[in-house]
């Protein structure tokens, strides 16, 4: 029954849109510590297109399609030393593998460091990586993701961008005037991929330090942005992907994290290999290193992502019986705690008001539950649910709710205990 589809996206560049991607700006209302650079691109014969003087940040968004999608969302940080972005190296050829088995992937464009003012420079980079993850979860239902299945990757410096949203987030704030920033920006997981991780100089990647931080930086913004020392219980899951011979990032970085994850009983797994050096991306024909992306898909099956996620949706408005508010909160509890439902709610209407103007397009979703035993609805919308349920869709309805609409004679074949259509039913005329 579920359908993904491909939205218009609300601003478009030709040279990042494929027949999968869409671009969605990050700040349309307007850009917080705004730059005056002219984005630069160049090609690059082994790694693809090289990003620098980031001015708009964005998200490129890949949406699977159709069943296999699992409304599990991966936001993609391209590395680049904060100077610049290994756009498909460490981006789009990453996001288009997710898609292969169903996870949707978003490339963030975000502002870089190395190019912004001192006033801005090291807030940009976080600013960019929180917002997005507000921005995905906002849209969870328009793309049909699960809101608590949004995950961050991050390589090289973009790791440092994914440990620090990773470590640095909160739950949003509820009386903002944009709808976005009520929006948690925590991610559910991270996949740091070589990633930097401290700004202490026994071990930290000198240029992504001097980029976001300044070579003289004060004592606590090193510490700040030393996401090893920032690690909560509440710290999403991790996945550590590192090489032995990495000497431009030390794989000391990913050890740091791991020990301060398993510290705080954070569940994390840590993976370094031999050979592979740093800036790897899938590693073809570079020996063992090659096999992390089946490592990181068995992680994500192990943590049950790859479970598609159903689409319910939950009818109520009116009941005879009980507390039907109640008893609908119970039921969004219930299919949420599964982790196989996202759940939608349809008040049809309080009492004694019309229904008139109730409206459902039923073939969005997997499972549509009763909670509700009111006034009928229009005969275009019980015609569309005989439809949906002939179909195939699925119909659960609240045991006291199956006296309603009583006129409504095929609803009481839907509800007979040996199906519906020929088969014999009990018809409660009025």
């Amino acid at each position: 029954m579920r359908q993904f589809l491909l939205f218009p996206c609300l601003l478009f560049y030709g040279i990042f849109l494929s027949a999968q991607s869409a671009v969605y700006p990050l700040w349309p209302e307007g850009i917080p510590c705004a730059n005056e650079l002219s984005m630069e691109i160049r090609d690059d014969a082994r790694i693809g297109r090289i990003i620098s003087k980031v001015h708009e940040p964005q998200l490129v968004a890949y949406l699977p399609q159709g069943t296999a999608a699992t409304g599990t969302s991966v936001i993609i940080c391209p590395g680049g030393g904060y100077t610049i972005l290994a756009w498909d190296w460490e981006g789009s050829q990453i996001a288009q593998w997710f898609n292969s088995f169903g996870v949707a992937a978003f490339v963030l464009k975000y502002r870089l460091p190395h190019w912004e003012s001192e006033t801005c420079r090291e807030q940009v980079a976080l600013m960019d990586a929180q917002r997005a993850l507000r921005l995905v979860r906002s849209k969870a239902t328009e793309w049909q993701l699960h809101p608590n299945r949004i995950g961050i990757m991050g390589f090289s410096a973009g790791g440092h961008l994914a440990s620090s949203v990773s470590t640095h987030f909160d739950a949003g704030q509820p009386s903002a005037a944009n709808p976005v920033e009520r929006y948690s920006s925590r991610p559910d997981l991270s996949i740091l991929m070589y990633p930097v991780i401290t700004m202490d100089t026994a071990f930290t990647h000198r240029g992504s330090r001097n980029n976001l931080i300044g070579e003289r930086p004060k004592p606590d913004r090193s510490i700040y942005y030393s996401n090893e020392a920032q690690i909560t219980s509440n710290t999403p899951p991790a996945l550590l992907i590192h090489a032995t011979d990495d000497e431009v990032v030390v794989p000391d970085n990913s050890i740091a994290y791991y020990r301060q994850l398993r510290k705080h009983g954070v569940s994390a797994a840590l993976h370094i290999y031999e050979h592979g050096g740093h800036g790897f991306s899938f590693a073809k024909e570079m020996g063992s290193v090659r096999h992390w992306p089946t490592v990181c898909k068995s992680w994500l099956e192990a943590q049950g992502l790859l479970r598609p996620v159903l689409i319910a949706l939950v009818i109520d408005g009116r009941s005879k019986q009980g507390p039907w508010k109640d008893g609908t909160s119970i039921l969004q509890k219930q299919l949420l705690a599964s982790g196989f439902f996202q759940v939608d709610i349809a008040n049809v209407a309080a009492e004694r008001a019309s229904t008139a103007s109730f409206q459902r397009d039923f073939t969005a979703y997997d499972l549509v539950v009763s909670n509700y035993n009111g006034k009928a609805w229009p005969t275009q919308m019980q015609n569309d649910f005989e439809r949906y349920v002939a179909n195939g869709g699925g119909f659960l309805y609240i045991l006291s709710k199956e006296d309603a609409f009583l006129e409504w004679e095929t609803y009481y074949r839907m509800l007979s205990k040996n199906g519906w259509r020929a088969r014999p039913f009990h018809w409660p005329r009025p």
